[in-house]
């Protein structure tokens, strides 16, 4: 376990009341960065108060809701270290910036980031090495999303799974493992991309590209269907956060 240097993360000044929730958000964005690696041993109360021109008590609160997302650990005699999240925690984290990010569309943007980037790849795998029985499961759950189409709860459920599966059909844990802390969020923009005009039409004819592309086994096509239906179904969920008062998101 090594020593780090302070985290560079500048805060602006705010009233005391959140002051000690922004320095645990800076100190949270450093550890999911990789700027602070499990195992780090975190700069002290004292030199993080002197680093940031707040009180050594602000310093505990912050590390004090660091330790209760379980980012950190204190290990008694040791000092203070970054513990490495589990799935959970990730999915916390992601949620919680979501909530902080006003009406949520660079969040929106980032989560379409990551999507596209794993799930083009899962495409292209799950072309070559999907069997029969799984493409026939992919294929039932692109049966419920059409004969649910009005349905948001069905819609919701059997579009998820589609992707679920397809991820599974790649044959790739880490893949899978990539994804899952990702689930919760996914399942929300769904929901809310189901609420814009036209999003259902699309999304049919996006998933529908999809399958046709994975029983064809055409990794190339499969992964440019995925790149496009992300792409195309981004814009609904960013309207669907504007016109969300609050915005709608599970935590669960």
């Amino acid at each position: 376990m090594t020593a780090v240097q302070p985290v560079s993360n500048a805060i602006s000044a705010l009233d005391r009341q959140t002051l000690f929730e922004q320095l645990a958000t800076v100190i949270e964005q450093a550890i999911l960065s990789g700027e602070l690696k499990p195992g780090d041993r975190m700069p002290s109360e004292g030199s993080l108060a002197t680093q940031y021109a707040i009180s050594r008590p602000v310093v505990r609160e912050a590390l004090a809701r660091l330790r209760e997302r379980r980012l950190i650990e204190t290990l008694n005699g040791n000092g203070t270290f970054v513990r490495h999240p589990d799935d959970n925690d990730l999915f916390d984290v992601l949620l919680r910036h979501l909530r902080l990010s006003g009406t949520g569309t660079e969040a929106v943007k980032n989560l379409y980031e990551a999507r596209i980037a794993v799930e083009t790849m899962t495409a292209r795998l799950a072309a070559t090495r999907a069997s029969e029985d799984e493409l026939a499961e992919i294929n039932g759950h692109l049966d419920r999303m059409r004969a649910h189409p009005k349905a948001e709860t069905d819609w919701v459920s059997a579009d998820l799974a589609f992707h679920k599966s397809m991820a599974a059909a790649a044959h790739n844990p880490f893949l899978v493992t990539l994804l899952r802390p990702l689930i919760q969020l996914i399942e929300d923009s769904i929901r809310l991309g189901h609420r814009s005009p036209q999003a259902v039409s699309r999304g049919l004819g996006g998933h529908e590209r999809i399958f046709a592309a994975l029983s064809a086994h055409h990794p190339d096509e499969a992964a440019a269907a995925v790149r496009d239906h992300l792409t195309d179904s981004q814009q609904p969920v960013i309207e669907a956060l504007h016109r969300a008062q609050p915005m709608e998101l599970t935590e669960d």
